[in-house]
């Protein structure tokens, strides 16, 4: 039997104004914290990117059938 997994978007910013950046991810504390600590090189580690805004949880990656 296999657990389900469930997936977060969220939106970060640099500030007010400032710049915003959308991600996805299944572990969503240790993706933020990897954001604060600029763990990872690349846009939001250059742009300071890391105040979590908003989050949604989704039970899968795929998009609905409509």
């Amino acid at each position: 039997m296999r657990a389900e997994k469930t997936f977060f978007v969220y939106p970060l910013a640099s500030g007010l104004r400032g710049t915003l950046y959308v991600g996805v991810t299944s572990d969503l504390p240790k993706r933020v914290w990897e954001h604060k600590v600029k763990a990872v090189p690349g846009f939001t580690a250059r742009y300071g990117v890391d105040r979590i805004v908003w989050y949604e949880a989704h039970p899968s990656l795929c998009r609905p059938k409509l």
